[in-house]
């Protein structure tokens, strides 16, 4: 089971409230439906209170699944899903390993 991979279509965000410079936000997403290779997704940002969160902004957007972005393997191609423990609430917590990757050239 690896991070699926496409090209962004279409993407719409509706902004709630301010952020303040310097907040720790949570920003969690979700595959809401697939129709072929066409991947519809949501997502909300939010201050990370499970009981009463606090939401920022909520999106949605569509993505192609399978696209091929590069002729080579690289390390975007190359990812994989990553566990972890939410420091806050304990919660377990699936990312995308390409969190980690240096996309800038200065590695």
């Amino acid at each position: 089971d690896k991070p699926w991979s496409g090209a962004t279509v279409q993407v719409n965000v509706s902004f709630k409230k301010p952020v303040r410079v310097g907040s720790i936000l949570r920003i969690a997403g979700k595959v809401s439906k697939r129709e072929g290779r066409k991947v519809f997704v949501e997502a909300v940002l939010d201050d990370g209170n499970d009981a009463e969160p606090t939401i920022y902004a909520k999106f949605d957007g569509l993505s192609i699944d399978g696209v091929k972005m590069h002729e080579e393997e690289d390390a975007i191609a190359a990812r994989v899903w990553e566990t972890d423990q939410c420091q806050k609430s304990g919660k377990k917590l699936r990312r995308d390993s390409s969190w980690r990757i240096d996309v800038s050239g200065t590695q």
